[in-house]
């Protein structure tokens, strides 16, 4: 597995996207199912987290990326419920088992916002001082 470190400006970005997680991941304690999605934020905050330190790692990214938007995409049909059948505040209003829709849209919400964190991540570019050091050596100087 070969990282590949961030330009300072990815990396504070990636650094956001970390506490944003973590954030997401404590708010989850009071979910009727906090053990999945504290593990799912978790998760992602830790591959943020390894990008913002370490750098990007394309494979690892890639496949979160993809796992979030398709477990989104499953999730699709309650936002749409959502929207397009119901005021837009309900989802600001509290969860109740005759409204799943509003738990399945915030958690698809959730998971595009961990999707949009590992595209940062995809498409971060390597610092071009990196790029430099590993260009072959033409002349010696002497």
């Amino acid at each position: 597995m070969q990282f590949q470190p961030l330009t300072m400006g990815h990396r504070i970005t990636a650094g956001f996207f970390t506490l944003l997680m973590l954030t997401m991941a404590y708010l989850q304690l009071n979910d009727p199912d906090p053990a999945l999605w504290v593990a799912v934020y978790l998760t992602l905050a830790g591959l943020t987290l390894l990008g913002s330190v370490l750098g990007r790692q394309k494979l690892v990214a890639g496949a979160a990326l993809a796992v979030a938007v398709v477990w989104a995409a499953t999730l699709a049909p309650s936002a749409y419920e959502l929207f397009a059948n119901h005021p837009a505040g309900d989802l600001l209003t509290g969860m109740s088992p005759d409204r799943p829709y509003v738990e399945e849209a915030r958690e698809a919400g959730g998971l595009l916002i961990g999707a949009l964190a590992m595209l940062h991540l995809v498409l971060a570019r390597k610092r071009p001082t990196d790029e430099l050091n590993q260009a072959p050596f033409h002349a010696q100087v002497g």
